[in-house]
């Protein structure tokens, strides 16, 4: 399933906690190094063989990776840096994450291949896009022809 074709219906039920949190005065910044703190714990707690606290702080750390960008719009504090500082928080936490499965759950060789895979199909598209010149922005992102496309 792409969660990214469903991206407007889940916006309806995650945006309105965002909203609430603007008004907390945290900077988005702020936000995404909370989701890459939670998503640190989650991986120590794969590792630890606690997949049920794992995965529920792996939840919160996407759920505030998702707020980041709602606060940031909320708060007209959208910025360059932000958004790249927030693609790399989630590649820095997906790859820590999988590396802490697999160290306690799988052989060496399967969790290089599930790092290296995890963290190389995420530039095709940047790459595609620079290759082809495409830059069209709406609110600060990239208007994606190639969005909802994938598994």
């Amino acid at each position: 399933m792409n969660f990214t074709s469903k991206r407007k219906s889940l916006k309806k039920v995650y945006e309105p906690f965002g909203v609430v949190l603007a008004k907390s005065h945290i900077t988005p910044n702020i936000i995404t190094i909370i989701s890459i703190i939670l998503g640190f714990l989650s991986a120590y707690f794969f590792y630890m063989h606690k997949p049920l606290t794992a995965a529920a702080l792996l939840f919160f750390s996407g759920f505030f990776d998702l707020m980041d960008g709602v606060v940031a719009r909320e708060t007209e504090k959208a910025s360059k840096f932000g958004a790249v500082f927030d693609w790399l928080a989630d590649k820095i936490v997906d790859g820590v994450v999988l590396f802490a499965i697999g160290l306690a759950y799988s052989t060496p060789l399967l969790t290089i291949i599930a790092v290296i895979t995890n963290q190389l199909h995420t530039f095709i598209k940047p790459v595609a896009y620079a290759e082809i010149g495409f830059s069209q922005r709406q609110k600060g992102k990239i208007d994606d022809p190639l969005e909802g496309i994938g598994f």
